[in-house]
């Protein structure tokens, strides 16, 4: 595997684990009456969204490969 690959397979790992805490917290929150827990999901929205550009240039770069490849 090499290290892009690894990259990539982390970079889905962490979504779904970033996902899944923001709906852990979320629901915690909505249930404890917490604002703070509530408003933590913001912050996990902004990581989700940096992973999800990594996710997207990667595809991007690989269709960019296999192009010039061909």
């Amino acid at each position: 595997m090499t290290n892009e690959q690894t990259a990539i397979r982390t970079t889905y790992f962490s979504i779904i684990g970033n996902t899944s805490l923001a709906l852990i917290k979320g629901l915690a929150g909505v249930f404890g009456n917490s604002y703070t827990l509530i408003a933590n999901i913001k912050t996990q929205n902004k990581i989700f969204q940096t992973e999800t550009a990594l996710v997207i240039k990667s595809v991007i770069n690989n269709c960019i490969v296999a192009n010039k490849q061909n």
